[in-house]
């Protein structure tokens, strides 16, 4: 009965993660983290950290988005 639980947990979170855009950096992504970390310590675990670091990322522009197109070959 625990792993039906597990696995229910697992499914749970996985589709919170793909339910909307989390793009790396935003204040979004930030809120899918805090929402891992609370089922992780929800599971048991003793600690959870999110640690922040810098990195380099580039964004889509707004005024002039990367497209990618489908053609016939």
């Amino acid at each position: 009965m625990k792993l039906i639980y597990i696995i229910v947990i697992a499914i749970c979170s996985y589709r919170n993660l793909t339910s909307k855009p989390h793009l790396a950096g935003t204040p979004a992504d930030l809120e899918q983290a805090e929402v891992m970390k609370q089922i992780w310590l929800d599971q048991g675990l003793d600690r959870v950290d999110i640690v922040g670091y810098d990195v380099l990322l580039s964004y889509p522009a707004e005024d002039d988005p990367n497209l990618i197109k489908l053609q016939a070959g």
